[in-house]
C-alpha cells in the first residue's frame, strides 16, 4: 500500500513538472532553456521534501504498530508470569490450605473460619499468600500491565469464590489493612458476573 501511494505521488510530480513546462513564463533576458532548467531542478527539490516526508509519516505509523505489538505481548507475557505463577510451589501450597477450607465452609461458621484462620500460623500464610497474590494481579490490571481479558477468563471464578469464602476474614483487616480490603474488594465486584 505505501509503495502504490509513492507511485501515486511521483506520478503526480511527473505530470505536475510537465504541466507547469508548458505554463513557464519566460523573463526578459532570459532563454527558454535556462527556465525549463530551474524549473526541473526546483520540481526535483520538491519531490525530495514531499517523498522525505512521506517516508517520515509511514516509518512513525510503522513504528506506532510496532510499538502496539509490543505492548500486547508484553501484557500478553505478564499475564501468563500470573498464569505461571498461580502454578508455582509456593502458591500451590498455600491452595491447599485454603481448598480444604473452601470445602468445608458451608459448614463452618464465620467466627468460627476467623478463630481458625487466626490460630492457625500455616492456615493464616497461605490466606494472606494467597489474597497477597490477587490484590498484586489487581494492581497489575489497574495499571494495565496485564490483559485483564486473559486473566478474568483463567481466574474470575476461582477468586470469586475465594473473596466469598473469605470475605468475613477480609472484613476483619479493614481497620489494620484499609487499602487492601478496599481493593479486594474493588477487585471482586470488577470481576463478578
Amino acid at each position: 500500500m505505501k509503495y502504490i501511494i509513492f507511485i501515486i505521488i511521483t506520478i503526480c510530480w511527473i505530470l505536475g513538472t510537465i504541466g507547469l513546462t508548458f505554463n513557464i513564463d519566460i523573463p526578459q533576458g532570459s532563454s527558454k532553456n535556462l527556465e525549463l532548467t530551474k524549473l526541473v531542478f526546483l520540481s526535483i527539490g520538491a519531490y525530495g521534501v514531499i517523498t522525505a516526508t512521506y517516508f517520515t509519516v509511514q516509518s512513525s505509523l510503522e513504528s506506532a504498530k510496532n510499538i502496539k505489538a509490543k505492548i500486547y505481548f508484553d501484557k500478553t507475557e505478564n499475564s501468563m508470569k500470573f498464569i505461571e505463577r498461580w502454578d508455582g510451589p509456593s502458591l500451590k501450597e498455600a491452595r491447599d490450605f485454603t481448598r480444604k477450607i473452601l470445602e468445608k465452609r458451608q459448614h463452618i461458621a464465620g467466627n468460627e473460619l476467623l478463630t481458625d484462620i487466626n490460630t492457625n500460623e500455616d492456615l493464616q500464610r497461605s490466606v494472606i499468600t494467597t489474597f497477597n497474590f490477587w490484590e498484586g494481579m489487581y494492581f497489575a490490571i489497574q495499571h494495565r500491565n496485564v490483559n485483564e481479558h486473559l486473566l478474568e477468563e483463567a481466574f474470575w471464578d476461582t477468586y470469586c469464590n475465594m473473596y466469598k469464602t473469605f470475605e468475613i476474614w477480609i472484613d476483619s483487616l479493614k481497620n489494620e489493612y484499609p487499602d487492601t480490603t478496599k481493593n479486594l474488594k474493588i477487585f471482586y465486584n470488577r470481576w463478578l458476573k
